[in-house]
């Protein structure tokens, strides 16, 4: 049978895209909102685009032994270039996608963000000259 132009998101074929195509977005819906973008919008303008490129990409993908990209590269690269032709995205560099960001907003700080509980009080100092143990150190078998 033939395949499907567009398989899950598990695939390795548009990860990159996906972030591109979230990236102004994804703050809003995650952090304020906590729904999730819509994935089927993205995935149409793949599929209506870049179909034939991107099929292209996946399969060498998913036939390649052990998912080694480096034997995809030409296949990215007109996957790539479809994308930002048409679409107008620009592929993330490596490691854009998992830097921390800083978000301005008008909350206020939590005041316990790590719901850790109060400090006990420390132990009190103890009075008077500390013997030693009157039958040595429970862990004998270490000072042996």
């Amino acid at each position: 049978g033939q395949r499907s132009a567009l398989l899950p998101f598990r695939k390795q074929g548009y990860v990159f895209e996906v972030g591109t195509y979230f990236s102004p977005t994804c703050l809003f819906f995650i952090i304020l909102q906590g729904a999730t973008p819509n994935l089927a919008l993205f995935s149409r303008q793949i599929k209506l685009h870049c179909a034939e490129p991107f099929t292209d990409y996946w399969t060498c993908i998913d036939y390649s032994s052990l998912q080694l990209f480096r034997r995809c590269r030409t296949q990215q690269a007109k996957f790539d270039e479809c994308v930002l032709d048409k679409l107008g995205w620009v592929r993330p560099d490596l490691g854009e996608l998992s830097k921390v960001t800083k978000v301005k907003t008008d909350r206020p700080l939590p005041e316990n963000p790590y719901h850790s509980r109060a400090r006990p009080e420390p132990n009190p100092e103890t009075e008077g000259e500390l013997k030693p143990a009157r039958h040595g150190s429970r862990l004998f078998f270490w000072t042996m």
